[in-house]
């Protein structure tokens, strides 16, 4: 190996122990209420994410665990009243341009979910058959953030900011009796909704 490899190698090796060490570490945990919801109902939301910031240049990187659920109807129709629940993973990009005791931040992100249909109440009957949603399907959603951390001590803060959430539901609304299936039909509805967040994070 040459003088000028090994010398590459050594400059790259000292860079990246620089991007390395020189990033923030966070832990932290959230609690979210949605205050605009399209065609659903908010519960609570409860997370746990990590922070990984930079030092350097005012940008952070956050991944999040949440778990929410949002009633919905199936169809006017039918009468019929689900729970949506969600298990997401998501990764948020965010933009942290002040390094004070209050650092406002706007982001966008990319989640998963893994989605579970849970009926309210007792099933509708049409028809002589059931109606019932099943089968949803996971997909992906889409958000834009806009916050501010408040540093209280050196390293605890709190963080509060909204979140607008973009999220479809596809699923099958399915007619069926203890003999047989009927019919299935499928459907999409639009679960947008805009979360008011309130989180702590903890420096490692």
């Amino acid at each position: 190996m040459g003088v000028n490899m090994k010398k590459s190698i050594f400059i790259l090796i000292i860079l990246f122990c620089k991007l390395l060490f020189a990033q923030d570490i966070f832990l932290g945990m959230n609690v979210s209420k949605g205050v605009i919801n399209n065609n659903s109902f908010s519960n609570l939301e409860f997370g746990i994410n990590g922070y990984y910031q930079s030092r350097t240049y005012p940008l952070a990187i956050r991944l999040a665990f949440n778990i929410y659920s949002l009633e919905f109807d199936n169809n006017s129709s039918y009468l019929n009243t689900y729970t949506n629940l969600s298990k997401a993973i998501e990764m948020n990009f965010l933009y942290v341009p002040f390094s004070g005791m209050t650092r406002p931040y706007i982001g966008l992100g990319i989640g998963y979910n893994y989605l579970t249909i849970i009926q309210n109440g007792n099933v509708q009957v049409t028809d002589g058959f059931f109606v019932k949603a099943k089968d949803p399907q996971n997909t992906f959603n889409y958000n834009f953030i806009l916050g501010s951390s408040f540093i209280s001590q050196k390293r605890f803060s709190i963080f509060i900011e909204f979140l607008y959430r973009i999220l479809n539901l596809n699923y099958k609304v399915q007619f069926e009796n203890e003999y047989a299936i009927k019919s299935s039909i499928n459907k999409e509805i639009n679960l947008n909704s805009l979360l008011f967040r309130l989180g702590v994070k903890l420096k490692l």
